[in-house]
């Protein structure tokens, strides 16, 4: 099957399975092409990710957490934070229940001065800042010895799709990017939000990759009986096209069966008991009915006369 054209796709971290499934099969398919939707950024080192170039197609969607997750990046967040906590003026319970106050951008300069020092003037000689310094110099240690030495980076040609909400002809636009452009972790309010891949599909369907880039891109309209057996070579790695729904759907019906095994002649839910009450005073136990989710058990009259 040497000359059957293979496509793998992918998103998230089936994205990254396509990637390093692309690569192995590579050798076998020389005219496979992966494409991976939001994958994670920390796949392979820089030279075998620009060695991917020619098969390997990643798109990444606005300010997408997931592609932005690598060991580097995620270190220079730590040391940002660190820095941030070491600015703050006032103590740090009052700088949580200030965040939690919405605020709005034209604000947020004048806020931030109530709250932090000036970059460059906060007191360094702080029992917290000495733990930061140590803490810093352990890991340049251990970074040099090799223990963290290589960074990783999103395999082959990479499409950013950003947002432009101040444009008149379109909401999103696409561009070549590169690999480099995602080494810092954007913290944004749609950084989670941007990785679910139903808006992704409705954004893809809803541009024209063709108006700007010069390659031509597949169309659903091009199909003819003649390549519909190319759509028999399409892999898909822990695909997730359809959303939340089938997922709450599948873990719904799983609880009710397990519940239905466990109340089969087992589990009581309902019982209901009745007492017949003689004109003389005697009392004895009537019929009583005890009820699962399948299945009920009758318990007849001790005493029937």
């Amino acid at each position: 099957y040497r000359n059957y054209d293979l496509t793998v796709v992918g998103h998230s971290l089936g994205g990254g399975c396509a990637q390093v499934l692309s690569l192995m099969l590579r050798p076998s398919y020389p005219t496979l092409k992966c494409f991976a939707y939001e994958p994670p950024g920390c796949i392979l080192d820089d030279k075998l990710a620009g060695e991917c170039e020619e098969f390997i197609t990643s798109i990444v969607r606005n300010d997408d957490l997931v592609p932005r997750i690598t060991q580097q990046n995620l270190e220079t967040l730590r040391d940002e934070f660190f820095d941030v906590v070491a600015r703050m003026k006032i103590s740090k319970i009052k700088v949580f229940q200030d965040v939690r106050v919405p605020c709005a951008d034209e604000d947020l300069q004048r806020r931030n001065a109530g709250v932090l020092y000036p970059k460059g003037q906060a007191s360094r000689d702080t029992p917290f800042y000495s733990q930061i310094r140590k803490f810093r110099t352990e890991r340049a240690e251990k970074n040099k010895q090799g223990e963290v030495s290589v960074k990783l980076y999103i395999p082959g040609k990479l499409i950013h799709v950003v947002d432009a909400p101040g444009s008149e002809t379109t909401k999103y636009v696409p561009y070549w990017a590169n690999r480099y452009d995602f080494n810092q972790v954007v913290l944004s309010k749609s950084m989670l939000s941007d990785h679910a891949i139903p808006d992704l599909v409705s954004i893809l369907k809803s541009i024209d990759l063709e108006e700007y880039h010069e390659h031509a891109t597949f169309q659903t309209s091009d199909v003819t009986e003649e390549t519909k057996y190319r759509f028999i070579g399409e892999f898909i790695c822990c695909s997730y096209p359809h959303g939340k729904v089938p997922l709450i759907l599948t873990l719904s019906s799983i609880i009710a069966i397990i519940l239905s095994i466990l109340s089969n002649q087992v589990c009581k839910f309902v019982t209901r008991t009745t007492t017949i009450v003689y004109p003389n005073g005697t009392t004895v136990p009537g019929t009583g009915v005890s009820a699962g989710l399948y299945s009920y058990a009758l318990q007849q009259c001790i005493n029937p006369n």
